[in-house]
Parts: C-alpha cells; sequence; structure tokens
C-alpha cells in the first residue's frame, strides 16, 4: 500500500497539540477516502520560544534528522507533505533545502524526492519587518539580548527580514528550484489571512517564480490563529481550505492570480556612504546606466542617513545591512537570470563587504569600489573563489580623510570590520582586481562625472580597459598621519581613561560631569554630522 507523510511544523511559542482539532478532523475526513494510501500524521515541535536562544539553522537541520529518521523507520514514503505555520514554514523549507545536500559537508538525505507539496501557513518568507510598534520593540529586545550575551544568536533574529538566515534560504531557494525541471517542483501553497499583520501578499514572491504555486487569501483572520480552526473567524472555511491544499483540489480556483514581474537583463545596485542620498552623483550614474544599458534595472534605494556616531558604534553601523540583504533577494527573485552589478562609496562599500561574507548565495558580475571602509585584508580572494564575482575595481583617492585617519583610528581601538582599503589599497591583488592610486583629491574624488563614465566603460567592459586618466601621486604628509592614527585614538582614549580615574580617586564632582558632559556633547556632534 502506498504511504503518505504529513508532517507539520507550528509557528514559534506554539506546540503541535495546538493543531489537535485540525489533524483530527483531517484524519477523519482523508485517511479513507483520499488517494494518497495510509497515511502518517506526524507533528514536530521545535520548542522555540519569542526569546530563545537557538539558530534557526539548528533548528532546521534538526527537523531535516527527525525526518531522516522518520524515513528510516517506516521504509520510505511515497509522498511527504510538509506544513508549517509562521516560521514553522521556513524551517520546513530549509530541512528541505538541507536534505538536497545543498550545504559543503552535508550529504544528501533520501527523502527530499518525495516532497510532493508545501502548505504553508502564514509563513514568513521574507522575514518578519519590523513595521509596527510592537515589532520594532521586539527587533530592538532581540539585538539587546544578543548584544548583552555576548553576540549569542537569538533564535528571533535569525527570522527577521532580512536576516542572514532568510536571505541565504531565499537565493538557495530560488537558484535550487531553478535547478529542477518543472516536473519535479513541488507544489507550494501559502494560505495567508488578510488580517495579518506580519506577513503579507508579497512575502510570497519568491515561491511564485515557479510552476505549481498558489496563494490562498482568507477573509477575517490573523496571523497567530490561522492553524486553530475552533478559534476566531471562518473556521470551517480554514478547514476546507487545508483539506483542499492536501489533496490539491481546487487551487487554481481559491488562488489569486499570481504576481507579474518585469524581468530585466542586468541589475546595477548603487549604494551611498553616510551622510548622503541619492541625489548628486547617484542619481548621476543611474542616469548615464539607463541611457547607455535600457534593459537594465538600477536600484538607487536609499538605506537611510547614517550619522558618523552610527558608523562609529558597530551595533548600530551594521543596520543597513538587512536591508541591503532583502533589496538584493527581492530582485534576485524577481530577476533571477540577470546579471548583477554594484557600484558603491564609503559605507555602501561597508555593506557590500560584510553582506558577501554573510551571503554565500550573493553574486556580482562586477563590483567598483570608491573610498572603500573596508579592511586592506578582506579576504577578496576566497570571495572570488566562492564565485561571487568576477572583477572587482577600487578607486582610491590620495587626501581621504574619513578612510585613511578616521578607520586608522579606529583600528587601533580594536574595530577590525573597517579599515583603509580605500586608502592603501587591498592586500588579495591579482588578475580580478583592479586598484587605481590616487584621484587627487578627498573622499569623494572619484565620484566627479568624468570618473562616472569611466565607472560605466567598467560595467560594460571589465578589465583595466577604463583605468582612470591624470591619477596623482601619494600625499606624503598625509600618508604618516594615517599610520599614527592608531596611536593617537589610544592617547586619547588612555587620557580620558585616565581623567575620569583620577575624578573617581579624588572624588571631583566637577571633573566628572565636565567629562561627562563632554563625552556627550562629542556624541551629540557625531550625531549630527
Amino acid at each position: 500500500m502506498k504511504k503518505t507523510l504529513v508532517a507539520y511544523v507550528p509557528g514559534i511559542g506554539m506546540k503541535t497539540s495546538a493543531w489537535n482539532p485540525l489533524i483530527k478532523r483531517l484524519q477523519n475526513e482523508l485517511n479513507d477516502v483520499t488517494d494518497l494510501g495510509e497515511i502518517e500524521w506526524a507533528g514536530w515541535n521545535h520548542g522555540c520560544q519569542p526569546l530563545s536562544a537557538i539558530p534557526l539553522m539548528t533548528v532546521s537541520q534538526r527537523f531535516c534528522d527527525w525526518l531522516d529518521s522518520k524515513w528510516f523507520t517506516s521504509g520510505g514514503y511515497e509522498k511527504i507533505i510538509l506544513i508549517g505555520h509562521s516560521i514553522g514554514g521556513i524551517i520546513a523549507r530549509q530541512a528541505y533545502l538541507l536534505s538536497t545536500g545543498i550545504e559543503p559537508g552535508r550529504p544528501a538525505s533520501d527523502w527530499w524526492k518525495a516532497v510532493d507539496r508545501f502548505i504553508l501557513l502564514a509563513a514568513v518568507n521574507r522575514g518578519i519587518k519590523p513595521n509596527r510598534p510592537w515589532l520594532k520593540i521586539y527587533d530592538l529586545l532581540l539585538e539587546l539580548l544578543s548584544a548583552v550575551s555576548l553576540g549569542k544568536k537569538m533564535t528571533g533574529q535569525d527570522g527577521m527580514f532580512g536576516s542572514e538566515f532568510i536571505t541565504n534560504l531565499r537565493l538557495q531557494w530560488i537558484k535550487f528550484m531553478a535547478s529542477l525541471p518543472d516536473e519535479a517542483v513541488p507544489t507550494v501553497v501559502q494560505i495567508l489571512g488578510r488580517d495579518d499583520s506580519v506577513v503579507t501578499r508579497d512575502d510570497s514572491i519568491d515561491l511564485e517564480q515557479f510552476p505549481h504555486a498558489f496563494h490562498i487569501p482568507v477573509p477575517e483572520v490573523g496571523h497567530g490563529i490561522l492553524p486553530l480552526i475552533e478559534r476566531g473567524k471562518n473556521g470551517e472555511l480554514r478547514f476546507q481550505i487545508f483539506r483542499d491544499s492536501i489533496l490539491g483540489l481546487n487551487l487554481s480556483k481559491r488562488s489569486e492570480e499570481t504576481k507579474k514581474l518585469l524581468r530585466k537583463r542586468n541589475v546595477v545596485f548603487i549604494l551611498h556612504g553616510i551622510r548622503a542620498s541619492n541625489r548628486g552623483w547617484v542619481s548621476q550614474l543611474a542616469e548615464l546606466i539607463e541611457q547607455t544599458l535600457p534593459d537594465t534595472e538600477v536600484i538607487q534605494s536609499s538605506y537611510g542617513y547614517l550619522s558618523a556616531l552610527e558608523f562609529l558604534l558597530p551595533w548600530l553601523h551594521r543596520r543597513p545591512l538587512r536591508w541591503f540583504h532583502n533589496k538584493y533577494a527581492d530582485y534576485f527573485a524577481a530577476n533571477p537570470n540577470a546579471n548583477f552589478y554594484f557600484i558603491g562609496h564609503s559605507n555602501g562599500t561597508y555593506i557590500l563587504g560584510h553582506s558577501l561574507l554573510e551571503l554565500t548565495g550573493m553574486q556580482f558580475q562586477r563590483i567598483i569600489l570608491a573610498g572603500s571602509v573596508l579592511p586592506t585584508n578582506y579576504p577578496w580572494r576566497e570571495i572570488y573563489k566562492r564565485g561571487q564575482y568576477k572583477e572587482l575595481r577600487n578607486d582610491q583617492a590620495n587626501l581621504d580623510f574619513p578612510v585613511g585617519f578616521l578607520c586608522g583610528g579606529l583600528n587601533g581601538l580594536g574595530r577590525k570590520d573597517i579599515g583603509k582599503g580605500g586608502y592603501e589599497g587591498f592586500e588579495d591583488d591579482d588578475n580580478s582586481i583592479f586598484q587605481y592610486a590616487f584621484h587627487e583629491g578627498d573622499h569623494g574624488a572619484a565620484l566627479h562625472r568624468n570618473n562616472l563614465v569611466s565607472f560605466l566603460d567598467f560595467i560594460i567592459n571589465g578589465k583595466d580597459a577604463s583605468k582612470p586618466a591624470n591619477l596623482a601621486e601619494e600625499k606624503e604628509k598625509f600618508s604618516l598621519l594615517t599610520r599614527v592614527a592608531p596611536w593617537i585614538f589610544r592617547v586619547i582614549v588612555l587620557v580620558l581613561i585616565g581623567l575620569f580615574a583620577v575624578s573617581i580617586i579624588t572624588q571631583s564632582v566637577l571633573l566628572f560631569c565636565v567629562l561627562v558632559g563632554a563625552l556627550v556633547f562629542i556624541g551629540i556632534i557625531f550625531k549630527v554630522l
């Protein structure tokens, strides 16, 4: 007799026992009247709570291992149906990808080819977007708990909009599904309440790029109670939709029309630095690219204003990374066969560099960096071997104070995630990397219009054909300043620590208040800058 496994995974803070009314009704109606044969119903409790501290990749690996054991002890199944609610949906999807052997060092499982369909109940496919006050508070709380636990990953952080886990899952899903023949792609059904305050219609964008994908809305139902048919409105309608989704009935009739996406041959990201926006060089370069390469999508969306204070503090400096991760994944979902390019200045280079390290699925044909704040020992050779770029250009300026002095000084205080790559150049220098030292001038010297034309030439042709004209010599006095910057910063910090110690030993309230006031004033200045 044919055997089918229906495995279901609840959302965060929920147990499979809460699904009992739904599962019992499904068992009563389906066990004897379907062509699925003998159905085994199995719920898996992940145990994750809103403030748990376990990476979602670990949770997904455990679910994959559990399915391995089910397959082994049962002798295999003809079909497997995976059902996941909220975060359970992305756990199920990640476990499926792990089972295919997509992760280096993990062998493929036997069961993945038997997966016939995914039924996702308000799955957070693009992560939880903190677009409501309570979600913003939750997001900040997760960051705080992670900081006080010395960087320990909170489960909720992995489930947030633009996280490394979510973005890698999205990129791997699209690439793997695109590699399968149409008849081998599992059916995916996303069922979503119209009153859901966490997940939106757009969160199904990755799934709908492939055949047999359906989006089914349910009126007057919120996020948390979708699988709890005995609670809330339209319980009977929800049950009918869940039942039909398992059977593959009425999906085309119930599903809203799949979103039509405009495909482009090229996608170019342009990212500005701190204290900047899309005006000026960004819009000028975007116009040049669009005029020259008409079948190109130029992404010049801004991640917002980032002050000098946020640049100095690591936990604030990384804030735009999730924004960029999500943007890249969205455009990759819409244009999976396009050529991707990147042009970034200052903090935009930081966003790219750290995204490439965290997201192995992020790939670009060519990369242009100007005024880069990445460290000189950034592992470009490793990134190249992973196939994440083909050619890179690094434009340096000979009086770049933010890179040469400020980043050098912060290196002296232990900041290793930033550096002087935009002034001294990168140590990894081979046939795929072209470094141009120096443009005459300050931090924005490489952004003059004549050089923007050179940027465009590199995007189109690559190699060394677009080498800028009239490169200048190094400034000896400025070079000396950049070399002593780490010691200047250390001396300043030691003096401040010494003065605070003196104020405490001498019990000088006045000195202590003056020092605190000075630090607050400096913080305000950097916040305004």
